[in-house]
């Protein structure tokens, strides 16, 4: 993931979650939709509550499923993508 210093990653508001076993569910108020996501696109989801950069990020996922950043690099991509895609989290520009 290459860090950009531009802005950071927070959870979308206008939703609700709900956490049922291993997964989080969420419905999307602005489009009705709703997402299942696995423990650990919710972990990112969480843990964007307040901005965080693509770095901290990556080193919360490490630590919370202990691997190291090196072999998780494109699957922490992968879910930052899709949350993105899907505007379960929004970009915030730096002051």
């Amino acid at each position: 993931m290459k860090t950009n210093l531009s802005f950071k990653l927070k959870s979308s508001d206008g939703t609700s979650c709900k956490h049922i076993l291993d997964e989080m569910v969420i419905l999307q108020h602005s489009t009705g939709n709703y997402w299942s996501l696995n423990a650990t696109a919710a972990a990112i989801l969480k843990f964007c509550k307040e901005p965080k950069s693509e770095s901290e990020i990556m080193e919360f996922v490490s630590k919370e499923f202990e691997v190291g950043s090196r072999l998780i690099k494109e699957d922490v991509f992968n879910y930052v993508k899709m949350l993105l895609d899907n505007k379960l989290l929004e970009k915030v520009p730096l002051p």
